[in-house]
């Protein structure tokens, strides 16, 4: 899949489709684009976007917590995320990412205190390999992969290798 065809892509968090800047969100965890981020949100945010064709549960008090985190930092270090952002993202973004980051963020910290568990996804569109697949048939797909895969690498012993 380009990058063309994943920016058709939404996620959607409780039912409410995000801000196409969403999928970009993990960038704020990345390059020091926040100073002073604390590494377990940096990893919160990179595994928020990792949802395609997959349904995503958190407790609410992580979002809560790396949404705080983020929006504060973000409030903090505007200047420093616009200008830092542009160095080390190749993709298309709009003028207005910042804005639909700090609404994204502002949405999930609103969300979480309604709930207890948070749940998101971002749903296959026509065109992708395992659309109308459900994601008990993508992941027995994919571990059937990746044991075959195993199984052509595993290093034999010497003796076997004139087999």
């Amino acid at each position: 899949m380009d990058l063309a065809q994943f920016q058709q892509h939404r996620i959607i968090f409780e039912n409410v489709e995000l801000p196409k800047a969403a999928l970009h969100i993990d960038h704020l965890g990345m390059y020091g684009n926040l100073p002073g981020m604390s590494d377990a949100t940096s990893e919160w945010l990179w595994r928020f976007v990792i949802c395609m064709g997959r349904p995503r549960e958190d407790r609410s008090e992580n979002v809560i917590r790396a949404a705080e985190e983020v929006l504060q930092l973000c409030r903090q270090h505007k200047g420093h995320l616009v200008a830092n952002f542009a160095k080390f993202f190749s993709g298309p973004f709009e003028p207005t990412f910042y804005d639909d980051w700090v609404w994204t963020l502002e949405f999930l910290l609103a969300m979480a205190k309604e709930r207890d568990v948070c749940h998101w996804t971002m749903p296959l569109l026509p065109g992708d390999p395992h659309y109308g697949r459900s994601w008990e048939e993508i992941s027995a797909d994919m571990q059937a992969g990746l044991e075959q895969l195993e199984k052509r690498i595993r290093p034999k012993r010497w003796w076997q290798l004139w087999k």
